[in-house]
């Protein structure tokens, strides 16, 4: 008996152990079971969910642009002469930032 038990000690020490890590142990899981996969699937699309919920609240950047010119064409009837007006040009541009702090009442 003590003999067996010396020659099975001595086989399991001589046989190389193979060991599974723990990050292989985790992929092999989820590859092989769908619960697990559909939380992780849940668990991503809630993550994003936070980012679309939160672009309310960045800050909303316009510009605007605009050009007007007049052409004003004056004529003096009694002497039948044009008058002479500088034409009028007006440009304006810009642009605006909205920051909201506080949205009440919004889901």
């Amino acid at each position: 008996m003590r003999k067996g038990f010396a020659l099975l000690t001595i086989v399991c020490l001589a046989a190389p152990a193979h060991a599974e890590t723990l990050a292989g142990a985790l992929a092999r899981t989820l590859a092989t079971n769908p619960a697990l996969e559909a939380a992780r699937s849940n668990y991503k699309v809630s993550y994003k969910e936070q980012f679309v919920t939160m672009a309310d609240m960045l800050p909303q950047i316009r510009g605007f642009a605009s050009r007007v010119e007049t052409d004003i064409d004056l004529e003096n009837t009694r002497t039948n002469t044009d008058i002479d007006v500088p034409d009028v040009e007006t440009d304006s541009y810009g642009v605006e930032v909205e920051q909201t702090y506080f949205r009440a009442a919004r889901t």
